[in-house]
């Protein structure tokens, strides 16, 4: 028989009463299975991204040129492929370059991937180094921009001061 009057109920018990602590999204997401779905989402929202970066490269860049829409976001798609592939390979091995120029050297490599993706698809013509390194620079502001909006799950996210 209990006491009438009992102390009171230890926090460890009460918690376990309202039950489990809630889980961040992305471990909620990784037990509904929907962690590769947020990435593909996020993948192509960069893939846009990159396309409107590489449309106003064809714009207003002189010697970069785009002769189908289709081509356009074939390239943007591509570029993703790339950067995330043959990028970290050629960063790697250009290391003591890009340190000795502190870091300017970025931007050819990031020509170089662009100038790439031109050689493998059809309809993306790139003429020349200078338009390869002002189309990076325009692909990588716009890139910036949408990163401030977009988190690395794929959904747009504001952030807070």
């Amino acid at each position: 028989m209990k006491p009438r009057h009992a102390s009171p109920p230890s926090p460890s018990h009460a918690a376990s009463r309202r039950g489990p602590l809630p889980l961040p999204a992305g471990e909620r997401c990784n037990r509904r299975g929907l962690t590769g779905v947020f990435e593909m989402i996020g993948f192509l929202l960069r893939a846009v991204i990159a396309g409107f970066g590489l449309w106003l490269s064809a714009r207003f860049i002189p010697g970069v040129v785009f002769t189908k829409f289709e081509s356009l976001m074939a390239a943007a798609v591509l570029l993703g492929v790339v950067n995330a592939v043959v990028r970290p390979i050629v960063f790697f091995l250009t290391l003591p370059l890009t340190v000795l120029t502190l870091g300017l050297f970025l931007l050819v490599v990031n020509a170089a991937m662009i100038g790439l993706v031109a050689m493998l698809l059809g309809g993306f013509e790139l003429h020349g180094l200078v338009p390869g390194i002002l189309c990076a620079i325009v692909t990588g502001i716009t890139g910036w921009i949408g990163s401030v909006f977009i988190g690395h799950q794929g959904r747009f996210e504001r952030y807070e001061r």
